[in-house]
């Protein structure tokens, strides 16, 4: 009686995916077409007789790695990856204007693209410039709501200019349409940016209809959420708290300014400690090319190779990186290395 053994190697090539870091899965970029994740099971064979027999077969031990290249890592990526921290000697501040934001329940948290930030403002509109272009087959402008604004304005002069074929035209009131002679004109109702077009005869200014490409240019003027009211703010996250009030809808486009801290020079210290990088869950994202997505769910990994950071010449390059895949001994035996999900895209 005796004991033989083999490796059996499982191989997943996965090209281009999507990668996150840890479980709140923080994204760190598209992963480069060398990716792969490879699994290696050790098998114990209990053997005896002449010719041997085969009368068992356990396994003894499960390896997975995985390798690749993601694009250049951001600092705090990296030192997540290295098991350091991120330390900001200097930092400055930038203003956001009108960073698309929805509530998809009022009960979750959403988070903004920034950290650090304060005087946050929800707006139901945008407030920045905007332009709206229609084009107009010659059969509508004559009457009004034929075009009408996206966003509320509450005066005139909200709206700089409108141009149908390169033709100004002046803005004006609801019944103050131009009656000079060949003047044009269009009438906007600031309650409702409903839209009328005018020319005028020397007596009178008659409804037309245009012809062409029709270009807005106008500033809307929101109306904000209340803060501690509708939401709450968790500064140090950029996170949106919301509160169920009817104040706001849900799967409805929102607006948000606020100003964020950011570090504008970081440093990243790390080495001679006998503390190895941490294990970290690791997410892998691919669009198949039959429009079915693939996940691919490493429950613990850790750097083990790689880790070249090449700064001499390019602002962006590739980053090889080797991780050794951990069991997960808090899952059921079968389910500790990994989980792999398809679904329809």
């Amino acid at each position: 009686m005796g004991y033989n053994s083999k490796n059996v190697k499982e191989s997943y090539d996965i090209g281009n995916a999507e990668m996150y870091l840890g479980k709140e899965r923080r994204y760190i970029g598209i992963s480069k077409g060398d990716t792969e994740v490879n699994i290696e099971t050790e098998q114990v064979k209990l053997e005896a007789g002449f010719p041997k027999k085969t009368y068992a077969t356990a396994k003894s031990s499960e390896v997975g790695t995985i390798t690749g290249s993601t694009p250049n890592t951001s600092m705090e990526n990296l030192a997540r990856m290295l098991g350091a921290t991120v330390q900001a000697l200097e930092s400055g501040s930038k203003n956001v204007v009108d960073e698309g934001f929805e509530f998809p329940d009022k009960t979750t948290t959403q988070y903004l693209n920034n950290a650090d930030v304060e005087s946050v403002v929800i707006n139901n509109a945008p407030s920045s410039e905007q332009v709206e272009e229609y084009v107009s087959d010659g059969s509508k402008g004559s009457t009004a709501g034929d075009f009408s604004l996206n966003w509320p304005i509450t005066a005139t002069s909200d709206v700089a200019s409108v141009v149908v074929d390169g033709v100004s035209y002046s803005v004006v009131g609801t019944g103050s349409a131009d009656t000079s002679s060949g003047a044009l004109s269009v009438e906007v109702d600031t309650s409702t940016g409903d839209l009328q077009f005018f020319e005028g005869d020397g007596a009178a200014a008659n409804a037309i209809d245009v012809e062409g490409l029709i270009r807005i240019t106008y500033t809307p003027v929101p109306t904000p959420l209340t803060e501690d009211t509708d939401y709450k703010v968790d500064p140090s996250n950029g996170g949106i708290i919301p509160i169920d009030t009817a104040n706001y809808d849900t799967g409805t486009p929102y607006f948000v300014n606020y100003t964020y801290t950011y570090p504008t020079k970081k440093r990243i210290n790390f080495g001679g400690s006998s503390d190895e990088a941490p294990a970290q869950e690791i997410f892998l994202k691919k669009k198949l090319a039959n429009g079915k997505v693939r996940e691919f769910t490493i429950w613990k990994a850790k750097v083990t190779n790689g880790m070249q950071y090449n700064m001499a010449e390019e602002d962006f390059h590739e980053l090889p990186i080797e991780m050794e895949m951990l069991a997960d001994t808090t899952k059921p035996a079968g389910s500790q290395l990994m989980r792999i999900d398809e679904y329809e895209g």
